[in-house]
């Protein structure tokens, strides 16, 4: 079976669907994460670029612990001020 994940900021694949990430997995079955964003304004204390950094690492390191899963950041729609177009 494949699997596609959708998460509108890092991090909200892992709260919001890891339990059944982690289970396709276990599974053998082929998971990826389409990442919309960025993550970069989610503190007024850190520095956007640093936070960014930070995000993409904690996804990538995220990503190990919920099995093989191929995680991307769609950066397409991502805009400076991370709200998507509508």
């Amino acid at each position: 079976m494949k699997v596609l994940v959708f998460a509108p900021h890092p991090d909200d694949e892992s709260i919001g669907m890891g339990g059944t990430i982690y289970k396709h997995t276990q599974r053998g079955d082929e998971v990826a994460i389409a990442i919309m964003t960025t993550g970069n304004i989610g503190s007024l204390e850190i520095d956007p670029k640093r936070l960014e950094k930070t995000r993409e690492k904690e996804v990538r390191e995220a990503c190990k612990v919920l099995g093989k899963v191929m995680c991307r950041r769609i950066s397409c729609c991502v805009t400076s001020s991370q709200y998507l177009p509508f």
